[in-house]
């Protein structure tokens, strides 16, 4: 009843609250962090509205049927929706890719998080780079570190999302999170387990196969000392590869044999015609 009840309150307090977006520009922020770009407001396109589709369809009730006790523990995989449970780690990337982040939401209304993602392959976070991806992940507003002169932040609806943009083949995903960030960073934790304090796991991530989505629920303290939830931040990572350069050729060849075949029998129309 625990759960059903705190999921309850984040899927109404997530669609209820709309997103308020600032004019701010897109630098100094949390640990004077530039933003990777602009947060988009939820459904606000046609890919944009696809996710918000397959969150209420497939998303929010494998979430649900995989919490408990106020905790969620995703399985090894599932069949109803096809899931797996990835090796904890850094996301790589097999081909060219487009890729978007969706903010899902965040049972943890206390500590405002940051998420950023890093992809120097280093793990080293300096100030003026363009790694920001959500300064508040929260549908809570924050009221900011002192000095930040781009808050207080405004929280998030489900759904909003941020366009990283065209990756290459081979590239490594390496998210990370300032605990408490918009007011003023506590740690700041990894998808890769072998950055993170005592080498603990703080992320699981669950691709949902056949789809270009892939779950990343994350806990923002240390392993072991507090409720190990791995509720304090849902985000979703779209991954849409790039067709090849002969994909493209081929797709070429196919229109114009459409076309070709248009005027053929365009032309014998009008022979028959007269």
């Amino acid at each position: 009843m625990k759960t059903v009840k705190k999921f309850n309150k984040w899927l109404v307090t997530a669609f209820v609250l709309p997103a308020v977006f600032s004019a701010a520009p897109l630098s100094a922020y949390p640990d004077n962090l530039n933003l990777v770009g602009p947060t988009e407001a939820t459904g606000s396109d046609a890919q944009a509205a696809d996710f918000n589709s397959f969150a209420f369809t497939s998303l929010f009730p494998y979430i649900f049927n995989n919490s408990s006790e106020g905790k969620f523990e995703p399985p090894a995989n599932t069949l109803l929706p096809p899931t797996t449970l990835l090796s904890p780690g850094s996301l790589q990337l097999t081909q060219d890719s487009n890729v978007r982040v969706y903010f899902v939401g965040a049972m943890d209304t206390v500590q405002k998080n940051s998420l950023g993602l890093n992809l120097n392959g280093n793990f080293n976070i300096n100030p003026g780079d363009n790694s920001l991806i959500f300064p508040n992940a929260n549908t809570a507003a924050a009221a900011g570190a002192g000095g930040d002169p781009n808050a207080p932040y405004a929280g998030l609806a489900v759904g909003d999302f941020v366009d990283i943009g065209a990756l290459s083949a081979g590239d490594l995903l390496e998210f990370f999170m300032l605990v408490n960030g918009a007011n003023g960073t506590l740690e700041t934790l990894w998808t890769d387990p072998t950055q993170n304090p005592g080498g603990f796991n703080q992320v699981h991530s669950i691709a949902f196969d056949g789809t270009p989505y892939t779950l990343l629920a994350w806990e923002d303290g240390p392993f072991g000392n507090v409720d190990d939830d791995f509720d304090d931040l849902f985000m979703v990572v779209e991954i849409v590869p790039v067709p090849e350069p002969e994909t493209y050729l081929l797709m070429g060849t196919l229109l114009a044999a459409v076309v070709v075949l248009g005027h053929k029998r365009k032309a014998a129309q009008c022979q028959k015609s007269s």
